[in-house]
């Protein structure tokens, strides 16, 4: 089974109805470095993203230059 197949949004699909969507661009996996920026603060988000593995952390920096972690995901 894959980490598609084991998410919680998209367990329901069948692994053909998972393939279909993968194969016209509907589902893609993405990798992502450790530390690296997926979106930053004022980019419209025009997608839904399923976090399938890793450690996600919301930072912001404040008027001082200072960096604020609002929130922490960690995933197994």
């Amino acid at each position: 089974m894959t980490l598609i197949e084991k998410s919680t949004l998209l367990n329901l699909l069948t692994t053909e109805e998972i393939s279909s969507y993968q194969n016209d661009g509907s589902i893609k996996t993405v990798n992502y470095n450790q530390n690296e920026i997926v979106l930053l603060a004022g980019e419209e988000c025009v997608k839904l993203e399923n976090t399938l593995s890793g450690h996600i952390v919301v930072e912001r920096i404040d008027e001082s230059g200072h960096l604020m972690t609002l929130a922490e995901f960690p995933l197994s």
